[in-house]
């Protein structure tokens, strides 16, 4: 499983600023594999501001986002006709390969990544995690650290 940090903040992917190996290693195993990109199921967890424009984006380009989460329910309804509605994190990483998070701040996402029902026991091998919160960066390494463990 992969865990890759795109805090609107810091920079898309993370990965661009200060490649290390194992993240060259992950790009390039993403777009190596035989299954396009457009063809993976998405989830996204967090329906806010960019949860929703994410969504919103990913579905005008035809990706398959197949899987929704948010804490406030009324904010999936835009998206019912098209997506199911999971009702934990971990059950959204289970049925889906690639997950969005879009959540407001640092314990939002520690919330969502952590216990049983959480995001970190959904994932398995060949799972990517995409993260757009707003998160700080030890948190991050802590987090990115735990999912490659």
């Amino acid at each position: 499983h992969y865990f890759i940090q795109s805090n609107l903040r810091v920079t898309m992917f993370r990965l661009l600023r200060r490649p290390s190996s194992s993240s060259c290693m992950i790009l390039t195993r993403l777009l190596s594999e035989k299954t396009p990109l457009k063809d993976r199921s998405i989830g996204v967890i967090g329906l806010g501001n960019v949860g929703n424009a994410l969504i919103k984006n990913l579905q005008k380009s035809s990706y398959q986002v197949t899987t929704i989460l948010d804490t406030d329910t009324t904010k999936t309804t835009e998206f019912r006709d098209t997506c199911r509605v999971a009702d934990s994190p971990r059950s959204l990483a289970e049925q889906v390969d690639m997950v969005f998070t879009a959540l407001p701040m640092p314990h939002h996402v520690k919330e969502v990544f952590e216990g049983d029902g959480g995001l970190l026991a959904g994932l398995c091998e060949g799972k990517v995690w995409i993260d757009h919160s707003t998160t700080d960066y030890e948190q991050t390494e802590e987090m990115s650290e735990r999912v490659s463990g």
